[in-house]
């Protein structure tokens, strides 16, 4: 219940800022500071409450993966390792190169949080003309770093599945260093990490959605966890 009150109130956070950049979008709207301001103390508020609330909602999160992980054998003296640990928070997008003549991302760049879809746009076309390439700019569902990095959405399959998905990247770190650390280098190494990533969290993500949120197990309208990184 902890959890799901946590998804509702990050939901209605979306909400507001959405509204609120309608307001400052909208040219007819003069003054949009003030338009915005009862939009704004709501929002406010609610990022209140979700800050206060997020690292026990992370918690009881973390615990019921893990449970599932433990199950699968995937624990010493009962501990899962190493621990499953995320944060929800802002992401990166990431910038993907491809070859023209086939598609195969040979590489990819982090960029800076926050830039706006023109500043993208500039990135994108810079790139092609100075290396001859393909490239797009993405959101990405994750970042396996340690804790992992998952994005703020009220949407639990989608959550679970990353927290899944990200958690064999720090797996195979530690199980497997060399096929792991080649990641960013090789891209029979990538492939074999994402692979293997895919199956764990089809795996674990529905078992945990069966076990405490039966209600939702059947709905993967919001499975987007095979794009995380």
């Amino acid at each position: 219940a902890f959890v799901r009150d946590y998804m509702r109130r990050v939901g209605d956070a979306e909400r507001l800022d959405a509204e609120i950049s309608r307001i400052y979008i909208d040219p007819a709207i003069a003054d949009p500071a003030t338009a915005s301001a009862d939009l704004r103390n709501r929002r406010d508020a609610a990022r209140a409450a979700i800050a206060a609330r997020q690292e026990l909602a992370e918690s009881i999160l973390q615990e019921q993966v893990e449970g599932a992980l433990r199950e699968e054998g995937f624990a010493l003296g009962g501990q899962v390792m190493p621990p499953l640990r995320f944060k929800m928070t802002a992401l990166p997008n990431v910038l993907i190169v491809s070859r023209r003549d086939r598609i195969e991302r040979i590489d990819q760049r982090e960029l800076q949080v926050g830039l706006t879809v023109d500043r993208f746009d500039e990135i994108e076309r810079a790139t092609e003309r100075r290396f001859n390439v393909s490239s797009f700019v993405t959101p990405i569902g994750g970042l396996g770093a340690y804790p992992t990095m998952l994005p703020e959405t009220p949407s639990l399959p989608f959550i679970i599945d990353t927290a899944a998905h990200e958690w064999v990247h720090n797996y195979l770190l530690f199980r497997l260093a060399p096929v792991a650390m080649s990641y960013s280098d090789d891209p029979v190494a990538r492939t074999i990490n994402e692979t293997t990533a895919v199956i764990v969290q089809r795996e674990i993500g529905p078992r945990v959605l069966k076990r405490f949120y039966p209600d939702i197990s059947g709905d993967r309208s919001a499975d987007g966890a095979e794009a995380p990184l």
